[in-house]
């Protein structure tokens, strides 16, 4: 995750988040306990398991079959046809600074920087404190998508493209690969979406998964509203994060399921990390 993203948050986005990492506990922590008895609290198997699970997606590539590469000319035709929209697009967003959808706008943004890290240590913490062995792993999810989506993959793509933003007025086609520009994609937007896609992958109530989508579309909407990126930037970020995020999901499902469990019964291995069944 990059650094600036520990920043301290002092912005009213913090206050969203939190009042989300509680919906989403909520959300997530519905069912009763199943018929097992509580997990040891193992925080060095959940590290590894966040390292495991960012490897993963960062090596996903090499494991790749022909439909997964059969599939990225079809994306990159896809956004270089959006890219002939991103002028017209950019002229028709109105950013007039006044009224409540600046308001609105000005508070979601930051949930796909500083404000998105209280949501994944919130949800984490909670799944610990409330013995939710899946809400805890929903949190090393959204943690290990964060790190791999946010903090790798598109950095490396803005380095490599190296866009120019629409506020630069260079136009929609001026890349300048390793010039230092880094419109390509949405930083922002891959945040958002890398968390917003485990979250939806492992929430059960459909209201969650409509939530989280919502807020990390309205993510992107912010950073073109601030001319921070063209509408491709937008839809390469959601792009990444949602791949990466959905990836993470099926390899924490596959690769972190037995647990060492104590209970009236002696020691013994159980299923803990079913998110779905805890």
């Amino acid at each position: 995750m990059p650094l600036r993203l520990l920043r301290p948050c002092r912005r009213p986005a913090c206050v969203l988040a939190a009042a989300l990492a509680l919906g989403a506990t909520a959300a997530t922590a519905q069912q009763p306990p199943a018929d097992t008895a509580p997990p040891r609290f193992t925080p060095v198997r959940d590290v590894r398991l966040g390292l495991a699970a960012t490897a993963h997606a960062l090596a996903a590539p090499a494991g790749w079959g022909r439909r997964e590469w059969l599939a990225v000319p079809a994306v990159t035709a896809g956004l270089a046809a959006l890219s002939l929209a991103d002028e017209p697009a950019d002229r028709f967003v109105d950013r007039d600074r006044r009224g409540f959808k600046n308001v609105l706008l000005n508070t979601i943004e930051p949930l796909g920087s500083e404000a998105s890290i209280p949501i994944v240590v919130a949800t984490y913490v909670a799944g610990i404190a409330l013995d939710r062995p899946g809400l805890r792993r929903a949190g090393i999810e959204a943690a290990a998508s964060s790190v791999a989506a946010g903090g790798v993959i598109t950095p490396l793509f803005k380095e490599v493209f190296g866009r120019a933003r629409p506020r630069e007025h260079e136009g929609s086609h001026h890349f300048q690969p390793f010039g230092g520009d880094a419109s390509f994609p949405s930083g922002h937007t891959t945040q958002a979406f890398a968390i917003a896609s485990v979250f939806a992958a492992e929430a059960r109530p459909l209201w969650a998964r409509i939530a989280a989508y919502g807020l990390a579309g309205g993510v992107g909407v912010a950073r073109m509203y601030h001319g921070a990126h063209f509408a491709s930037d937008v839809a390469a970020g959601a792009l990444v994060g949602t791949l990466v995020g959905r990836g993470v999901v099926r390899f924490g499902r596959s690769h972190a399921r037995l647990a060492p469990t104590v209970g009236s019964g002696g020691a013994g291995l159980a299923l803990t990390y079913r998110f779905r069944n805890d």
